[in-house]
């Protein structure tokens, strides 16, 4: 993606982050509970949890484990010999939970250029995408 394009991108998504935010927070502070029945009703108003969160331990580790996996079987998606090997390079959190795992790949030891591969995973841990 152009340099240009995606630092504009950025900036809309986070400003339209802020916005629903904020919004969310004066409609919920707006509401002052007076009885048990309003304390529930604002409760039920209470925004649900921020779009980005980064992953416990526990997501973390089922996300590689499901890209490990995802890796060492036999997809479509992925062209491989018995003589490739991955290796883990970086995590990435994403929205929702969303997490990103890219892996360099190399051919008996030796390094694959633009055989870099980046498995999705979703806040389960299970793989979306590779």
């Amino acid at each position: 993606m152009n340099p240009r394009k995606r630092s504009g991108v950025v900036a809309v998504l986070a400003a339209v982050t802020m916005t629903t935010t904020s919004l969310t927070a004066v409609t919920a502070a707006s509401a002052a509970p007076n009885t048990a029945a309003d304390t529930a009703a604002v409760r039920a108003q209470e925004p649900a949890p921020p779009a980005f969160a980064p992953p416990n331990a526990q997501q973390s580790k089922s996300a590689i484990a499901s890209a490990d996996k995802a890796l060492a079987g036999d997809t479509a998606a992925l062209y491989k010999s018995a003589d490739d090997e991955f290796k883990l390079v970086r995590s990435i959190a994403g929205t929702r939970g969303l997490q990103y795992l890219s892996y360099q790949r190399s051919y008996r030891g030796l390094p694959v250029y633009g055989g870099d591969v980046i498995v999705a995973t979703d806040k389960t841990g299970q793989s979306v995408d590779t």
